[in-house]
């Protein structure tokens, strides 16, 4: 897809920030005002003889950037660190964006603390299609993934997935799953858009 005609409208960009900047990225997004996700995983560490939990980024060097190619163009002048990640064809396929309920979905099951959340890469997802489901109640309540059988797990869990780029696997109750006819999260087969 090319480039949205209107390059005042909004959209979620998929953005790398070198050298481990996403933080720093992400503090000057939040300070005008524009909205940003960094997916972070939690870890227990040994500090001192003292155990700690250290949040810390599950992608490194990831960020999605929620702005009009307008608002972020001074940011890719000043930032050089700071750069759009492209479709598997290269600039000629364009600059991925994430679709709103798509990155929605992604954000909410992230953030979630119930279920353990697992941030994985497409080749620790199995082959095996899984069961297009939406979350009915609880405070995933409207999320939409697949839920599927994941490599070292116990249980079946509720994957969010942003193809190409990263998913998110969490366990839900089954009670609160219902199966989806049509996977909202996709467009025409793939999860991103190229712009």
């Amino acid at each position: 897809m090319g480039m949205p005609a209107d390059p005042t409208s909004k959209a979620w960009y998929v953005m790398r920030a070198l050298y481990g900047h996403e933080q720093k990225a992400q503090a000057a997004f939040d300070n005008d005002g524009i909205e940003s996700f960094i997916p972070m995983t939690i870890e227990e560490k040994t500090i001192r003889g003292k155990k700690t939990t250290v949040e810390r980024p599950a992608v490194n060097n990831l960020i999605f950037v929620h702005a009009s190619r307008h608002e972020l163009e001074p940011y890719m002048k000043h930032n050089r660190f700071l750069q759009f990640i492209f479709g598997k064809g290269g600039r000629q396929s364009g600059i991925m964006t994430i679709p709103d309920k798509l990155m929605h979905d992604f954000i909410t099951l992230s953030r979630s603390r119930i279920g353990n959340p697992l941030f994985l890469t497409d080749d620790q997802l199995t082959a095996t299609r899984g069961t297009h489901v939406r979350v009915t109640a609880g405070p995933l309540e409207g999320v939409e993934g697949t839920l599927m059988k994941i490599s070292g797990t116990r249980s079946k869990r509720l994957v969010v997935q942003l193809r190409g780029i990263a998913a998110v696997a969490s366990e839900v109750p089954q009670d609160q799953l219902e199966e989806s006819i049509t996977p909202a999260m996709q467009t025409n087969g793939t999860a991103l858009r190229c712009r």
